[in-house]
């Protein structure tokens, strides 16, 4: 049955659609790679109902919007990849708020801005990260 799947990879098949919002009733989905694709539109709002997901590449698409707040709530996230998509927009505090297992994080290549008060202390200890390529990542607005 699909909703028992933990792993879906369809990585680099030049698909051209939206994100579906199908793939956020996985509740079992554990890794979700839909990078190298063509894939537009929003993340939908609704990634956060993926409770589960441990890897998240959604990379190389056309993705766009903002990163939803959502996003923060996936607390057994590990490694997050948006890169090289055209999304736009703030990163707050609140977008980071569960995200204690965070340990890869890769936003190159688009256009995000940090705000985050200047005493903020992230949730997680990141090995690896990579904001090359986004104008601007390393514009901080510190409340």
């Amino acid at each position: 049955m699909l909703s028992d799947l933990a792993s879906i990879d369809l990585s680099s098949n030049s698909f051209e659609s939206s994100m579906p919002d199908l793939l956020c009733n996985l509740s079992s989905l554990v890794h979700l790679d839909i990078s190298e694709n063509k894939v537009s539109g929003p993340i939908p709002q609704s990634i956060g109902l993926l409770l589960r997901l441990e890897y998240l590449f959604l990379s190389w698409n056309q993705l766009s919007g903002n990163i939803p707040m959502s996003v923060g709530q996936l607390s057994k996230l590990k490694s997050l990849d948006l890169s090289y998509n055209p999304l736009v927009g703030v990163l707050f505090e609140t977008h980071f708020t569960k995200l204690k297992n965070l340990n890869y994080f890769r936003l190159s290549g688009n256009s995000l801005l940090l705000n985050f008060s200047s005493g903020w202390i992230p949730p997680f200890q990141l090995q690896a990260f990579d904001a090359s390529s986004n104008c601007n990542f390393f514009t901080l607005i510190c409340v």
